[in-house]
C-alpha cells in the first residue's frame, strides 16, 4: 500500500457525519470509543527507516504488512527490491540468473498473462 502524508491526519469517524444519527446515539458511541479520532495508519507498524536502504523515509512510501513484521520502502527502493526479487525467481524457475532485468521482467510478464489466461501451470519455468 501507498502511504501519503495525509494518511497521518487525524479525522472524526464517519458515523459521526450521519446526519439522521441521535446526538445521543453519537454520544454514546463516543463513550464506547468507537467514534474515536482516528488516522488510516494507526493500525500501522510504523517505522522511520527503509527496510531496503535504511535511510528515514519520508511520504510516500510503500508499506507491506509482513508476518512477524512488516516493511517500509523508498518508491525507489520497492523497484529495487521487486527487480532483485524477480531475478531469484528467475533463477529459482529455471535453474540459472536472468541475462539482464529485462529479460527477467519480461519472463515475469509472461508467467503473469498465462495466470490470467487460466494457462498457469504447475511449474514455472521459461519454456
Amino acid at each position: 500500500m501507498l502511504i501519503r502524508a495525509e494518511d497521518f491526519e487525524a479525522h472524526a469517524h464517519p458515523v459521526l457525519g450521519e446526519p439522521g444519527l441521535p446526538d445521543e446515539m453519537k454520544l454514546h458511541f463516543k463513550e464506547l470509543g468507537l467514534a474515536a479520532t482516528r488516522n488510516n495508519v494507526e493500525c500501522l507498524e510504523i517505522v522511520d527507516e527503509c527496510f531496503h536502504c535504511g535511510e528515514k523515509l519520508t511520504t510516500p512510501y510503500i508499506y507491506w504488512q509482513g508476518d512477524p513484521r512488516s516493511i517500509s520502502l523508498h518508491p525507489k527502493c520497492a523497484m529495487k527490491l521487486a527487480l532483485g526479487l524477480v531475478q531469484d525467481t528467475h533463477e529459482a524457475a529455471n535453474g540459472k540468473r536472468a541475462e539482464s532485468e529485462r529479460q527477467a521482467a519480461m519472463w515475469l510478464e509472461l508467467f503473469v498473462s498465462r495466470k490470467a489466461s487460466g494457462l498457469e501451470a504447475e511449474e514455472f519455468t521459461s519454456s
